[in-house]
């Protein structure tokens, strides 16, 4: 994760209602909390060496639809799936996923013993799910990210301190598929990971456990610094961050994540508020370096 990565987590943490310094707090646990169990350190450490427990997993996978979240140690869940699939083999429908996401996710397959197919949500999508369904194989899907582009979102669900927009689509396919769904959540503590198969769940209660699991541990999140770009706050914040960048100061705004270039180093005192609202021209509550 970058240092820009890192702003972006603490302003999205201030607009879900969190002070300053709680946003700075739980982003910084997410950064550590990132090298531990993220995709890409996953493929650079290799397996992580804690005991994993299941609860509710199926025996037989296949034919069935899965859905999870970037949250927790989520490659797990794709592992638990392809233990159980037909020729240890997951069908993972994917939007806008990278290469390198995608070479990451398959390398961590291979050291758990399993294969990954990427199906993408391009023309022809539902053909290629629907073969792969047919020939007794689980499909996997994140469904916390909306799809394709953002502005045609045609829903949206409580989240903490506002709403996270989405897209049904995902769920209409299935449910035109007439196949059963299954929704997982992975959780990751100090001493163990823990896969959760809560079952076949429409798309409100899906929503509704995400939530419970980010309010109870927002640092496990993996996309808090993106999450700006479907997330409506229910309130404004006025949290401003100083980051240091490589020669200049700079200033983000977190309620819009708009930046200013700082003309002077700005000391922490007293007087700093009022310094910012001056350089950026808004009203500026909590001030949180980094």
């Amino acid at each position: 994760m970058t240092p820009t990565n890192t702003v972006s987590a603490i302003a999205n943490l201030a607009r879900m209602g969190y002070s300053g310094a709680h946003a700075k707090y739980i982003a910084l646990e997410w950064l550590e909390y990132q090298k531990d169990y993220s995709l890409h350190s996953l493929t650079k450490s290799g397996r992580i060496q804690l005991p994993i427990f299941e609860s509710g997993m199926n025996i037989d996978v296949g034919g069935k639809f899965f859905m999870s979240c970037h949250y927790g140690s989520y490659p797990h869940v794709v592992t638990a799936i392809g233990q159980r699939a037909r020729d240890k083999t997951v069908y993972v429908l994917i939007g806008s996923e990278s290469d390198s996401l995608q070479d990451a996710l398959r390398q961590r397959a291979t050291e758990a013993g399993i294969t990954v197919h990427f199906l993408d949500g391009g023309f022809g999508m539902l053909r290629r799910v629907k073969k792969a369904l047919d020939e007794n194989y689980p499909v996997f899907v994140e469904i916390d990210v909306p799809w394709g582009q953002i502005r045609e979102c045609n829903t949206s669900f409580p989240f903490v301190g506002g709403q996270l927009r989405a897209k049904d689509g995902v769920f209409r396919m299935i449910e035109r598929l007439g196949v059963p769904k299954n929704f997982v959540l992975s959780t990751a503590g100090k001493q163990s990971i823990t896969v959760t198969n809560f079952g076949d769940l429409d798309q409100a209660r899906c929503f509704a456990i995400f939530a419970d699991a980010v309010r109870h541990s927002p640092q496990q999140y993996e996309r808090l610094f993106q999450m700006h770009m479907y997330f409506v706050p229910e309130k404004e914040t006025d949290t401003v961050i100083i980051w240091q960048g490589k020669n200049d100061q700079y200033l983000v705004h977190a309620n819009d994540l708009k930046a200013w270039a700082s003309p002077t180093r700005i000391a922490p005192d007293a007087s700093q508020s009022e310094v910012i609202g001056r350089i950026m021209g808004r009203e500026v509550g909590d001030v949180v370096s980094l």
